[in-house]
């Protein structure tokens, strides 16, 4: 695992424009009724299957039991880890939650897109959802008392379909999000097939 992480964090780093610190997170696994369990007893309100989570009270990533560094999901959820885990080495600072999963989801897009696959074909995650998970919610709120009578919503960045169809790189530097096309399939707001995902998420736990 040593040898995995690292060569994840090599990765992250430049990416995520957070050094590699000195020590390494402990990781642990964890069924997804204990996730839930441990999430909940910091706080987390939400009602999701997590695929992985990170404590940052603990400063513990938790992988499910049966994770496999040969699945790019897998591999994907644990750089997505390791990136809320640099934030916190480095008490990186966020106006909100959701803020830190944007880095945190793009960095893990990135992370796909060199394995020569697609953010969304690999993760389920479409436009609308990826919005909900990384837009702090007072931008969401400014945006829509902005929004007036007639005003489409994807000229204010607030309809968010087919990601499926959009290139991955278009993902992390915001392009897409600004004009999916309007005819697009909504993506399943599911992390991995079968489970669901809510952006709801108490400060201190990044669940995935």
């Amino acid at each position: 695992m040593i040898d995995i992480i690292t060569s994840l964090l090599l990765f992250i780093s430049p990416v995520a424009n957070m050094p590699i610190p000195d020590s390494y997170p402990e990781i642990h696994y964890a069924s997804v009724d204990d996730m839930l369990k441990i999430a909940r007893a910091s706080g987390y309100f939400g009602y999701a299957a997590p695929n992985g989570m990170y404590i940052k009270n603990q400063r513990k990533i938790y992988l499910l039991p049966g994770w496999d560094s040969n699945n790019t999901l897998d591999m994907a959820v644990l750089a997505h880890e390791l990136t809320h885990w640099l934030q916190d080495v480095h008490d990186v600072v966020y106006r909100c939650p959701q803020e830190s999963e944007k880095v945190a989801f793009d960095t893990e897009a990135e992370w796909i897109r060199a394995q020569g696959k697609t953010f969304p074909d690999v993760t389920g995650i479409g436009y609308w959802q990826y919005d909900m998970l990384t837009r702090c919610p007072t931008d969401i709120d400014s945006a829509m008392r902005v929004r007036g009578p007639g005003r489409p919503a994807r000229e204010l960045g607030l309809l968010r379909v087919g990601l499926g169809r959009r290139p991955v790189d278009e993902v992390s530097d915001g392009r897409a999000l600004k004009d999916a096309d309007e005819d697009g399939e909504e993506q399943c707001c599911e992390e991995q097939p079968g489970r669901d995902h809510h952006p709801g998420a108490a400060e201190g736990v990044h669940e995935r």
